[in-house]
């Protein structure tokens, strides 16, 4: 799903206005939406990576508009199944991108 989405978001003009950190970020964020939204789920490791390329809830925010028109993009190729949820990105997903639950206080109020 990674790939896929850098295949949606990166390619021509885009891949040489953005820096490899927003490419990476964008790209895993897309796959962690997708995957949570069919059900999948990947542990840490959507975290961890975006943290490997020195991610943050700012870079998500900025790049919110790009990673949830893919994901939706994505989702709605996608046959539809009973229980699924929509492609929406809420706070809650950035603070489970950026920050791992035993890291945080209080995860569920960010």
């Amino acid at each position: 799903m990674h790939e896929i989405a850098h295949e949606m978001l990166h390619r021509g003009d885009r891949r040489t206005l953005t820096t490899k950190q927003v490419r990476e970020t964008e790209a895993e964020a897309v796959a962690f939406v997708v995957c949570q939204s069919v059900g999948l789920q990947n542990g840490t490791a959507s975290q961890d990576y975006i943290q490997l390329w020195h991610g943050d809830a700012s870079l998500l925010r900025e790049s919110l508009e790009a990673v949830q028109q893919t994901a939706a993009v994505i989702l709605g190729a996608l046959p539809r199944a009973s229980g699924t949820r929509g492609s929406r990105i809420t706070r809650q997903h950035l603070h489970r991108l950026v920050f791992r639950p035993d890291m945080c206080a209080d995860s569920t109020n960010t």
